[in-house]
């Protein structure tokens, strides 16, 4: 991965950890979402099996959405950390020419 696709990354992650983070934030609007989800699951008569399966399906991609939002969070951190040890091999490598 170069730089330039290295800091993307960066940048995208830190954009989404503004949207995600903090009481109003992404994650725990989805969360909020999710419950309500479960609290009228839970409501529907047992044998009705479509709407429990609408219902389930809802669940599952609210989850898949917050996985999504954690997964560019951590690629963001990832990649921060490929460019400081990127950095820090630079700098060894500039200390070694000079001696």
């Amino acid at each position: 991965m170069n730089d330039e696709k290295l800091r993307a990354s960066i940048a995208r992650a830190v954009r989404f950890r503004e949207w995600a983070d903090g009481e109003e934030g992404l994650l725990e609007i989805l969360k909020a979402v999710e419950r309500d989800y479960i609290e009228t699951w839970a409501q529907t008569d047992i044998a009705d099996h479509g709407t429990r399966e609408r219902i389930f399906a809802r669940v599952c991609a609210v989850r898949d959405i917050a996985k999504t939002i954690r997964a560019v969070i951590a690629d963001g951190a990832g990649a921060a950390a490929m460019i400081e040890q990127l950095s820090k091999l630079e700098q060894r490598k500039l200390k070694k020419a000079r001696a």
